[in-house]
């Protein structure tokens, strides 16, 4: 029985369809099965994560069901399907799954055992779903999950609401079977990117937010209620999102377009502030000079933030961005580096405590024609940042290009966490260097 996602009258969106093929893969790869291009069977054979990202009402819960009722009635996969808190699965979430089970053409040969949905001849239909909060009324996450074996699957569903990394962590570690494809599948509506599932699986492995892709194991889907049949989203909500988007268009980037919310309530600097730019595009004939600013930084927690401009016109091009937490014996030839490499005329170095050293260390190693500048910082940190906030927001123009997960787009995330309420600031390092190279710049023009 083919129940190819396209064939079934559904109508969701070509986004899913790798979702469906994956569980065909290895049969194609191994020459048991022709149904998928052998090029794209060996893609998707490595995977053994998706991650399913998206908007209000863009049918993830819609489509993760009916997924995972074709994998468990065509493939006999054995699935725990978790949310974070879970009561009453019986009531709501597994009639659900029985509806789309029901759409798919699963239902008589399915039925519902207290929080499991089993095949009724479970010699012809082994496959299972097991329904399961990951935190107990105890508190104690994944406490009543360490003793389950053999699952081939395992589902996360508004994984946005696990607090951390490690409690996913311990479950995906335990979906081992040799029997299935292991797949393990988390479902959410993207929150603020502190949050673990950005810091792990877009960050680290520099995929941007809204990407549709697979890269090494993991595969990447993102949809909006744009790319839905518009008769399966009601008029209300329409109207309602049309408003948002409006009236309040940080509101509907994150709620109604799922994009990971990169500023925090008290922000200082807010992305629509600034002007932005390719640097491929960056007309870069009439520079009237390039320069840097090192706000250093050597042990602790604190970064090291040097941000790299060129000067056009009267704008400030941040074109480069050296940020890290590494010591002063990886970051001081690092900097030399970024130096030599951009041609810079000039770099100002924050010489208030040890930055003096630096600066010195630094002198030592970039071309004659670089001058580096001593800078003693008098003013409080918080007050200077706040001071120069609206100078800033006129003169600096940001990339829109740079790589995911590169120092430049961490530096960035950073810069627009400064908060007006300097006790909310855990980190001033990327708000204070690009202050340092506004007020340089203003030295130089004579301002």
């Amino acid at each position: 029985m083919d129940k190819s996602i396209v064939e079934v009258e559904v109508d969701v969106c070509e986004k899913y369809q790798p979702l469906f093929d994956i569980p065909l893969a290895r049969a194609v790869v191994r020459g048991e099965s022709d149904e998928l291009d052998i090029e794209y069977a060996r893609i998707l054979a490595k995977v053994d994560t998706v991650v399913m990202s998206g908007g209000r009402n863009s049918g993830k819960s819609y489509v993760l069901g009916l997924a995972n009722a074709r994998m468990t009635a065509e493939f006999d996969y054995k699935t725990l399907f978790t949310r974070y808190t879970m009561t009453s699965a019986e009531d709501s979430i597994i009639p659900n799954f029985m509806a789309k089970m029901e759409i798919m053409g699963y239902m008589d040969d399915f039925k519902t055992v207290k929080n499991k949905v089993v095949g009724k001849n479970r010699k012809a239909t082994p496959g299972e779903v097991v329904f399961k909060g990951m935190k107990t009324s105890g508190g104690n996450q994944t406490a009543a999950l360490k003793s389950l074996e053999d699952f081939s699957c395992f589902i996360v569903d508004e994984a946005e609401e696990v607090p951390d990394f490690e409690t996913f962590q311990k479950i995906y570690l335990s979906i081992r079977t040799s029997t299935h494809q292991n797949l393990s599948i988390i479902s959410f509506n993207p929150p603020d990117d502190e949050h673990w599932i950005y810091k792990e699986f877009f960050l680290k492995r520099g995929v941007k937010g809204g990407s549709n892709i697979i890269k090494d194991n993991v595969m990447y889907i993102h949809t909006t209620y744009l790319d839905l049949n518009p008769d399966f989203v009601p008029p209300s909500v329409t109207r309602e999102f049309n408003r948002m988007k409006v009236e309040d268009p940080d509101a509907y980037d994150q709620i109604c377009l799922g994009s990971w919310t990169t500023y925090v309530k008290g922000a200082l600097f807010h992305p629509t502030e600034f002007q932005h730019f390719s640097f491929e595009e960056l007309d870069q004939s009439n520079i009237v000079t390039k320069f840097g600013f090192i706000d250093v930084a050597d042990k602790g927690t604190d970064y090291l933030s040097f941000p790299i401009f060129y000067q056009i016109g009267r704008f400030l091009y941040l074109v480069d961005w050296y940020f890290s937490q590494e010591d002063s014996t990886t970051t001081i030839d690092a900097c030399a580096e970024y130096i030599k490499y951009h041609g810079l005329d000039m770099v100002g170095v924050e010489s208030n405590g040890v930055g003096s050293i630096y600066a010195t260390l630094i002198n030592d190693k970039v071309p004659e024609n670089c001058t580096v500048q001593f800078i003693h910082q008098s003013t409080n940190k918080h007050t200077r940042i706040v001071t120069h906030a609206p100078g800033v927001r006129m003169k600096v123009c940001l990339r829109n290009d740079a790589p995911a997960g590169s120092m430049y787009e961490q530096a960035v995330r950073q810069f627009f966490r400064y908060n007006k309420d300097k006790t909310l600031n855990d980190w001033d390092d990327a708000a204070d260097s690009v202050t340092g190279a506004k007020m340089l710049n203003d030295d130089l023009q004579g301002i």
